[in-house]
């Protein structure tokens, strides 16, 4: 039954070689359970996710089960996202290991991902739009309103208050249809996007509510993907 499933049986011993692993490892990491048994489980982890994958485990044996999600290499170079299901292995009361399943979530990743990109580029195309579209019109409205205010005022006629007002209220409309287009694309890219976009947040309150509203990190938290 282990052998003919398509995720994959593992078990470890209490100094992290694997003991067994099950013929679908191929599928997964392209080598065939002699080149996998008796090697560290380490080195099959992508080295970004070893340290978390290490943490993991120690909690599994304190917990009695758990697992998580984390990238391992295969025999090409090529790159595997898996989830793993975990327990402890005792005997006569001593921890002597793990035993635990993988799951390939590879496509799944690349489905999240390619969904998850086409969402933000749908939001950022609207948000262009809006900017270049909607936004440009309305600058070009309140031109027009401040310059009947002129007209207006030039002939001491009372309306220029009203053509006054009129130009106000547009102006009001262009800072919500900026702030509109912050929210279709509040994070930036960039390692800093996410800082820079809580300091805009933060200036945005201040200045749509009147109240001191301050961003004050205690450390910067740069998002590398």
């Amino acid at each position: 039954l282990v052998e003919s499933m398509s995720e994959v049986i593992f078990s470890i011993d209490d100094k992290g070689i694997l003991t067994y692993v099950s013929p679908a490892v191929e599928s997964l990491t392209g080598r065939v359970p002699s080149e996998a048994i008796g090697r560290p489980f380490s080195d099959f982890i992508h080295p970004e996710d070893l340290p978390r994958v290490q943490e993991s485990i120690q909690d599994i044996v304190a917990r009695g089960s758990g697992g998580g999600e984390y990238r391992v290499l295969r025999k090409d170079g090529e790159i595997r996202w898996i989830r793993s299901s975990t327990r402890p292995v005792h005997e006569g009361g001593q921890f002597a290991g793990l035993r635990g399943i993988l799951l390939d979530l590879t496509e799944q990743r690349l489905l999240e991902e390619r969904l998850l990109d086409a969402s933000a580029s749908e939001q950022r195309r609207i948000g262009r739009e809006i900017h270049d579209g909607l936004g440009q019109e309305l600058a070009a409205v309140a031109f027009m309103a401040r310059t009947l205010e002129k007209r207006l005022a030039s002939k001491s006629l009372p309306e220029a208050r009203d053509a006054a007002r009129i130009g106000e209220m547009i102006d009001s409309s262009v800072a919500h249809t900026r702030d509109l287009v912050g929210i279709l694309n509040p994070v930036e890219p960039e390692r800093d996007g996410l800082m820079s976009a809580l300091e805009n947040l933060a200036a945005n309150v201040s200045s749509a509510y009147g109240v001191a509203c301050v961003f004050e990190p205690e450390a910067a938290v740069p998002v590398e993907d």
